[in-house]
């Protein structure tokens, strides 16, 4: 520390041993993961922001704590809020204490952050990812499935076809469903092969005529039409297909910058955001639709803003002229309910 340095702040000058010391630190937690039974288990000091938002999140399950855990668990909070409020309008708090409420914080987060219990059909499929979180906390995250690791789809149809993330129904499925069920049938797709291909063209440009009047006239499906679409581009691989929408998302991942100086904590949040979704979301490709449907309205609101945030490119690169858009970031989200994030200076 040098003297104008805060009191929970400095430098490492040996950079390599921190390096080392780290690496070792994650090396053994994965070696305690890998013992779980994951088909893989990968460390590394960081990802890189959205860096794991390409794997399939396998839901687990919460393990309740038995009585006696619950009984400890108990007594610990209630220690640790003792002290808390005890100095909770002093300035210092003595050493002895403050060591203390480490100690109950630590022995806390151990019955908090238990890992979730996962069926073994999942795992042997599923791996494991260890990593340095914003705080230099060891993080965890369990059961992602690589696109290359999921297994076949049962109709028979090979990996390249099959939507290998948590999937939506199919456009036809969910319009038919939401939009046109009195005009269309659900097998609509069915068309007769002896039909020429013209007539069927223009049977379908007015089957699509027909729903963008109905989508028009209809502001709360659209607003989920639009919202399925997003979500697709969003948490799923490959199934930009599976909306009749042309609506192109193209999220953005960060890795190959260094966004994280000075703002870990922000995406730590966004991270937390994505697992919260994530965990949201039906893995059944047929369910997306319906769940969509009973998300009431404000919860709906805030997915289609954390898909549209993925969206944001404000990136300055050399090779891509990108003078309007960056424009539009600095002055298109201006007023009284947007306070747009101060970074350094460009």
């Amino acid at each position: 520390r040098d003297l104008f340095d805060a009191e929970d702040t400095g430098w490492f000058e040996d950079a390599g041993l921190l390096d080392r010391l780290v690496t070792e630190k994650l090396s053994q937690a994965a070696d305690e993961v890998r013992v779980e039974g994951w088909k893989w288990v990968e460390y590394a000091l960081d990802f890189g922001h959205g860096a794991s938002y390409r794997f399939r999140h396998v839901p687990g399950t919460d393990v309740a704590l038995t009585p006696e855990e619950e009984t400890e668990y108990q007594a610990l909070l209630s220690e640790y809020e003792d002290i808390q409020d005890t100095y909770a309008n002093c300035n210092d708090i003595p050493d002895d204490e403050t060591e203390r409420l480490n100690t109950l914080e630590a022995a806390l987060a151990k019955f908090e952050n238990r890992p979730m219990v996962y069926a073994p059909a999942e795992m042997v499929i599923a791996g494991a990812r260890i990593s340095l979180n914003w705080d230099g906390a060891v993080r965890i995250e369990r059961g992602l499935v690589r696109p290359e690791g999921e297994p076949q789809a049962a109709n028979g149809h090979d990996e390249q076809s099959r939507e290998i993330a948590v999937n939506g129904a199919h456009a036809d499925s969910y319009a038919a469903a939401a939009v046109y069920s009195e005009d269309f049938d659900d097998e609509a797709e069915a068309v007769s092969p002896k039909l020429p291909d013209r007539l069927v063209a223009d049977l379908t440009a007015q089957q699509t005529l027909v729903l963008r009047e109905r989508l028009a006239a209809n502001p709360e499906i659209a607003h989920i039409a639009v919202l399925h679409a997003l979500v697709l581009a969003v948490f799923y691989t490959r199934a930009g297909d599976q909306t009749c929408l042309q609506i192109e998302a193209r999220p953005m991942p960060l890795d190959r910058y260094e966004p994280h100086f000075g703002l870990a904590h922000i995406s730590k949040r966004l991270d937390e955001r994505h697992a919260h979704w994530a965990g949201m979301l039906p893995t059944d490709p047929a369910d997306l639709w319906e769940r969509l449907l009973t998300l009431d309205f404000d919860n709906r609101a805030e997915l289609l803003a954390y898909c549209a945030a993925l969206t944001v490119n404000a990136v300055s690169d050399p090779w891509h002229g990108r003078a309007a858009s960056r424009n539009h970031a600095g002055i298109g989200f201006r007023g009284d309910r947007f306070e747009p994030l101060r970074g350094p200076a460009l």
